[in-house]
Formats: C-alpha cells, structure tokens, sequence
C-alpha cells in the first residue's frame, strides 16, 4: 500500500471560511499514523489574535493523539477540516521530512509576500490625509532634536511620532490607530506610552510653540472597541479623533490645513 498524507486545515473565522494548513496526517502504508506540522504557521497578526493562535497550539498537541487517516480526534473542535488525500511519491523513505521541507518552501514564500505588501499603521494614516487633501501640510515622522527647527532637544532619546504638521506656532504630533489590524490593543499600548512620554518631555520645554499630542482613530472600529481606544489613550493624548464621525473629521482636517497654512504664510513675510 502506498504511503499517504493529508493536511489538516484550522479555520480562523467560519464565517469568512478561509483556511490554514496547520499540518499534515501521514499514513506510511503500514496503518502507522504521524503527524507532519507545519514549519511556519501564521502568527497572530494573521490568525486574528494571540488568543486564535493559541488555539491553534493546542490543537497541535491534540492531533498528536490521532489514530486514524480518515478521522480527525474529536478534541481538535468544529474548527479543523482535512484536505483530499494525496500520494507520496515513490521512493522517498523519510515521508515526514519530505512533506515538511516542501510545506516548508510554500510557507516562507507566502509569509514573505504578505510582509512585503503589508502596509504598516503610519502607512494608513497617511492615505487618510490623502484622500481628505491635507497630506501637503503633513510630514511623515517627526524626531525631536531634529525636526520642526530642532524642537525638544533634551527628548531626542524618545521614538519617533508617525505623523506632523509644523505650524507658525503650533505643532501637531498625530498617531493613527488601525482598527482593522488585529495588533490594534498593541498599538494603543505603544501611542500611550509614546504620547506619556512626551507629556512630561514638553513641561520640561519652555517654548512659545503649542503642541497638542493627537491620536486619529480610522474607520472600522466597532463601538465597543471605540470606546475602548478613547478611555484608554485619554490621559495621555490631548485629543483623540474618531475619523468616522463626520462633524469630528471635518475639524480635524480643518485644523491639520490651518496649522499648515500658518507657517507658509509665515514663509511670506
């Protein structure tokens, strides 16, 4: 009899239906099951959350129970589906490896592919300011010490902000929040850190120029994540901007154009 696999497939969201391969079932020929995993597995990013992906490790470990070729364990859930069956051809005496180094090759090309077309949070951010006409005014990664006439020059140590808008005499430092990355709890994370951190740099500053600390909160957030987004970067942000909200969008852009008006007009005098 001939040595058979099959992968094993998780479904992240059974309503969209799309699948992972996640492993592979192997029958020798001689009745004997293993079980081939495969070497990159998509991480929560892609998986929907930390929570999914460790649902998928645990289902790892429960394949490993697997007696059968044409039936999965019931402890791996509604979630795990086979795929057809397929031959391995003749002549290669280690069937695991050989599956492995071949899902091996197809998993780093495609993980290479999603991270080369994967737009990042600023890169988002930005078409925002694109589409509503303003990006003229806005310049990408503002590095205190350096930008805005060296602005913050003790806080130089500080990571960058994704986003300004250098006025006469106002400085805008704007973070975006993607509700449709999976990371976006990160991301809130990582801006009220930021942002704290530059609270206390700016009253250490003693300076004319008004700077206001914005988080911009894109459209696609549900309300309870909404809420969720404003409660906890409040404290450190001076506004945070749900761009969903017509009347909220339209002042945000009008400010973005006045602010970075005001400094070409003061380039005219």
């Amino acid at each position: 009899m001939k040595a058979r696999y099959r992968l094993v497939h998780f479904i992240p969201d059974p309503f969209l239906g799309g699948r992972v391969p996640i492993a592979a079932i192997v029958d020798r020929g001689s009745g004997s099951i293993d079980i081939a995993r495969i070497p990159h597995i998509p991480g929560p990013a892609c998986l929907g959350g930390l929570a999914t992906s460790a649902v998928v490790q645990i289902i790892l470990e429960d394949l490993e129970s697997a007696t059968h070729f044409d039936r999965l364990p019931l402890t791996v859930g509604p979630q795990v589906v086979f795929g057809r069956p397929w031959d391995i051809p003749h002549g290669v005496e280690d069937p695991i490896s050989w599956i492995q180094s071949n899902l091996y090759a197809r998993s780093t090309v495609q993980k290479h592919d999603k991270e080369h077309r994967a737009p990042n949070r600023s890169t988002f951010g930005y078409r925002f300011f694109e589409n509503y006409h303003v990006s003229e005014y806005v310049r990408k990664s503002f590095h205190p010490g350096t930008d805005a006439n060296g602005f913050l020059p003790n806080a130089a140590v500080l990571r960058p902000i994704s986003h300004y808008v250098d006025g006469r005499n106002e400085l805008l430092l704007m973070e975006p929040i993607v509700p449709r990355r999976s990371v976006w709890h990160a991301d809130v994370s990582t801006i009220a850190t930021t942002f704290g951190a530059y609270k206390t740099a700016l009253r250490h500053e003693h300076s004319r120029i008004k700077t206001r600390l914005t988080a911009y909160v894109l459209a696609g957030s549900a309300k309870d994540d909404l809420h969720s987004i404003m409660s906890e970067l409040m404290p450190f942000a001076d506004e945070v901007i749900d761009t969903a909200d017509p009347h909220a969008r339209a002042k945000f852009v009008a400010q973005i154009r006045d602010v970075g008006r005001s400094r070409d007009a003061s380039l005219l005098h």
